[in-house]
């Protein structure tokens, strides 16, 4: 854990820099509804055009800064997790060449393909996922809060409300989730050792796969489509399209 958290903390400038594009973005979308209500309350209503194209010109502004630091927040953020799982695999990689056969048997070479590929995969899209929504959303919170308390204080109540229950179902889909991520490392571990047991693999030639033959494979390959199913609808609960 401490060597994976070094080589996080090695892009400490790219993370710095990610942090001043969620600001900027964070910034850009707290500001625009505050514009907007002051054209609609002091322009539109006064008809007061000086002031609705002055503001439309500031919202303008505001619409080129949030934007530049989405694209800043979005470049460094799949930067940081490129760099993260490339080191990553590399580290692993090594760390696999230095066991000697009793240890690789004792994990299994099929538990190690998974290790050393898909689960570093889904480490590098987690990783985006923290960077981009996990940083954005305590920003985001902290200004919405404040913005509240000084514009509507009495309706506190009503942002205390839906964040318990937002809490709540963070909470359940994690409790149902985990569980089927569990169980989908599993079904790798078995789909690999299989194929990693048939006479042909190191070829890439089609062959009798052992231990149960190809209806075992097919059968391990369909359930962990499904489990793979369930595990896109709770990456779209966590991280929806925007």
């Amino acid at each position: 854990m401490l060597k994976t958290w070094k080589i996080f903390l090695s892009y400490w400038w790219q993370i710095i820099l990610l942090f001043l594009g969620l600001c900027l973005q964070v910034f850009a979308n707290l500001t625009l509804p505050d514009i907007m209500s002051h054209i609609i309350n002091e322009g539109i209503s006064k008809q007061n055009m000086d002031l609705v194209w002055s503001q439309g010109l500031q919202m303008l502004a505001v619409v080129l800064i949030g934007i530049a630091g989405m694209i800043i927040a979005g470049f460094f953020a799949s930067k940081v997790a490129n760099g993260f799982a490339t080191k990553l695999r590399e580290t692993l990689f090594r760390k696999i060449l230095s066991f000697s056969i009793n240890e690789i048997d004792k994990f299994s070479t099929a538990s190690l393909i998974t290790r050393t590929t898909q689960d570093i995969t889904i480490l590098q899209m987690t990783l985006v996922m923290i960077l981009r929504m996990s940083l954005q959303a305590p920003i985001m919170a902290i200004g919405a809060i404040s913005m509240a308390l000084t514009t509507a204080p009495n309706l506190t109540w009503i942002i205390a409300l839906v964040v318990t229950v937002l809490f709540a179902l963070v909470i359940i889909v994690a409790i149902f989730g985990l569980p089927k991520f569990r169980l989908i490392q599993q079904l790798n571990d078995d789909r690999h050792r299989r194929r990693a047991g048939s006479p042909g693999f190191l070829a890439g030639c089609r062959s009798a796969l052992p231990e149960g033959g190809t209806a075992a494979f097919h059968r391990l390959d369909s359930a962990l489509r499904l489990r793979g199913v369930f595990r896109g609808l709770v990456d779209v609960h966590f991280d929806p399209p925007s």
